[in-house]
């Protein structure tokens, strides 16, 4: 079988896409009469989209050690492609990569770096049920600490056994929803 010159710039074309020096400017080579060529375009066509369709699913799945690689120390705190975790006055901020406040005045790094986790993956409600979480381990860890305060000044034993009961409860909605937070912090 003979090759005619536009066969030869079609497999030229798709050699070169296949080493990734492919271009929009370059020949289509659906021109090409040859079964030879147009089956290797169709491999190059279905090539490309499934590498296409794996970079895409890999930048939605992103695990524990891949957020952990992606991470760098900044001025103020850890850096995490495009966010920033910074801690300020014994609390954590995130921030975009425009330094516009995203999340503020959050209780732990794990709660920050879940809802970093849940904005590079694009789930904005995780993000925000992590914070919300968070917002309540901070309001029962200070109740627990106000008991406590209570509780070593108290002197009748109504308010003993009162006080301690309430800050056994809240130390237990303490670690029940630290818990939480970590379960959510990498679906």
């Amino acid at each position: 079988m003979a090759h005619t010159p536009e066969d030869t710039k079609a497999m030229k074309d798709l050699l070169s896409k296949l080493n990734g020096n492919g271009s929009a400017g370059r020949t289509k080579t659906s021109g090409s009469s040859n079964p030879d060529v147009k089956a290797m375009e169709t491999i190059m066509s279905r090539l490309n989209e499934s590498t296409s369709k794996v970079a895409e699913q890999a930048k939605k799945d992103k695990s524990a050690g891949d957020i952990i690689a992606m991470t760098n120390k900044t001025k103020s705190g850890v850096g995490i492609l495009d966010y920033e975790i910074i801690i300020e006055n014994k609390s954590y901020k995130v921030l975009n990569k425009h330094k516009e406040m995203l999340y503020d005045n959050i209780s732990l790094f794990e709660s920050a770096v879940g809802i970093v986790n849940a904005l590079l993956k694009n789930r904005d409600m995780e993000a925000n049920n992590i914070y919300k979480l968070d917002g309540t381990y901070g309001s029962k860890l200070n109740e627990a600490k106000h008991y406590k305060t209570l509780l070593k000044r108290a002197e009748d034993s109504f308010n003993v056994e009162l006080y301690e009961t309430q800050f056994e409860e809240n130390k237990r909605k303490v670690i029940h929803t630290r818990r939480e937070i970590r379960k959510q912090m990498f679906r």
